[in-house]
């Protein structure tokens, strides 16, 4: 089984009514995207529109491609969620992958350390989400250190960012899943 150690894109941190919890949807896809691509190859104003649910509870999470620097991409990430809304910005390295500055509703935050995945399995499939039916990869990945099992579905010829059509995974014993409702390149 190969080993990774995940780039992590974007944490969502903060309110959403877990003080300090952790929501890593940005980290497991950029881990997966950087195994199947090797790169970080973005480009300025593309963007995903996402729906998320949490304890059966819809919202969205909206991510773009804001801007590119010499050191890398600014993504920004837009959540909102049981009633809460936060916004997060952060400097993706274009070498790794990892956070280099990161800021949730406009405070800096120290960028969190990025987990080590193991890619379980993976396949091709075909995935039916509210942006269409697409041809894709499945990933079922464990976090090393919390055994935390997440699944995804990417399409990397035809989504943008970190390619991903669907992912359902766990946050404090809640199911989370996220899936694509629209796209820009």
């Amino acid at each position: 089984m190969k080993k990774l150690i995940a780039i992590l894109a974007l944490s969502v941190m903060g309110s959403m009514g877990f003080a300090a919890e952790q929501v890593d949807l940005v980290a497991v896809q950029t881990t997966i995207t950087r195994h199947l691509t090797g790169v970080i190859d973005w480009k300025v104003g593309q963007e995903l529109n996402n729906k998320i649910t949490l304890m059966g509870m819809e919202g969205t999470m909206n991510v773009s491609v804001a801007s590119e620097t010499d050191k890398g991409y600014w993504l920004n990430q837009d959540i909102s969620i049981l009633g809460q809304n936060m916004t997060s910005e952060a400097l993706i390295s274009k070498e790794d992958g990892t956070i280099i500055e990161l800021k949730v509703n406009g405070q800096k935050q120290t960028p969190p350390e990025p987990p080590e995945m193991e890619i379980v399995e993976m396949k091709n499939t075909d995935i039916t989400v509210p942006a269409g039916k697409y041809a894709c990869v499945y990933a079922k990945l464990k976090d090393l250190k919390t055994n935390q099992i997440t699944e995804a579905w990417l399409n990397q010829k035809e989504i943008p960012i970190n390619n991903m059509l669907k992912m359902i995974t766990s946050q404090q014993g809640m199911k989370l899943t996220s899936e694509l409702v629209s796209f820009k390149k």
